[in-house]
Parts: C-alpha cells; sequence; structure tokens
C-alpha cells in the first residue's frame, strides 16, 4: 500500500474526511482501533483504504520525511498560517484518484477553500495542490491495446 500525506491549514478537515468517507458508498468501515479506520472496499471484500485520523507530528515529520526545498514549499504555501498533517494509505491509484476528486466536491460543497487550504504529498508526483488531483492521468486498463487493435487493422 501506498501513503498520500495531506497538509492543511484547516482543523476540520480530519473530520471532514472522515464523514466523507463513512458515506461514501465505494466504501465501508471494516475496523477502527485508536488512531486509524480500515475501510473496505465492497466490491472486492478487500482493505482499500486505511485512514489515519490523529494528526501527524508536523515538525517530526519534516524532519525525516522531506528535504528543506520540500519543507520550506509547504510552510510558504501556508504562510503564516498554522498546519495539521496527516496520512492515508490506499491500495488501488484508480480508485484513490476518484475518491479524491469526489471528496474535492464535497469540501466545495462544505464551503472548504481547497486550492488555498490543501496540500496533498503524492508518492510518487510529490507535494500538489488539491486541484492537480482532477489533472492526474488515470490509468484506464484496456485502452492501450484497444489503441494497438485499432492501429493494427488494415
Amino acid at each position: 500500500m501506498e501513503v498520500l500525506c495531506f497538509f492543511s491549514s484547516d482543523n476540520n478537515l480530519i473530520s471532514h474526511l472522515e464523514s466523507f468517507l463513512n458515506c461514501y458508498a465505494g466504501l465501508v468501515l471494516g475496523f477502527r482501533d485508536k488512531d486509524t479506520a480500515y475501510y473496505e472496499n465492497p466490491k472486492t471484500n478487500r482493505n482499500e483504504i486505511y485512514f489515519h485520523f490523529i494528526p501527524n507530528a508536523l515538525e517530526h515529520q519534516f524532519a525525516i520525511n522531506y528535504t528543506r526545498a520540500e519543507e520550506n514549499h509547504i510552510r510558504n504555501f501556508f504562510e503564516e498560517r498554522d498546519v495539521c498533517s496527516f496520512d492515508i494509505q490506499y491500495r488501488d491509484e484508480r480508485f484513490l484518484i476518484e475518491l479524491l476528486k469526489k471528496w474535492k466536491y464535497y469540501l466545495e460543497a462544505q464551503g472548504v477553500a481547497v486550492d488555498k487550504q490543501i496540500l496533498i504529498d503524492h508518492p510518487h508526483r510529490g507535494v500538489l495542490r488539491f486541484s492537480e488531483i482532477a489533472l492526474m492521468p488515470e490509468k484506464r486498463p484496456g485502452l492501450l491495446r484497444r489503441i494497438s487493435l485499432y492501429l493494427a487493422k488494415p
């Protein structure tokens, strides 16, 4: 599983995510312990999302996981505002992107200024604004095969 880290100046973001995950049709809460909620995909009956709802110790997070330049980028984005950080672990990238796009609409409906209050640290794409999720390419199984078949036809 991969880890996705959120940085936010909105202290309610964790409760917004928990509310969203609990009503999202693509997930079912399987188990919850003192710091993590484990959500299963009802189609596969496998764990899909681990939501670590206890905020990270920000200074420790910066010290062990980020370069000085990355830390400065994150701090500059939030200017002088207080920042919290938390993680989710995910199994399927396509599922995650779709989930985050829907969560973005949910947050906007709640009046959260996603482009000013949230950064995401993607394990392979680095630190992104939340709006950049919509620009992330989705892996489409079979697309290359269909293109190859089309090109191969006489």
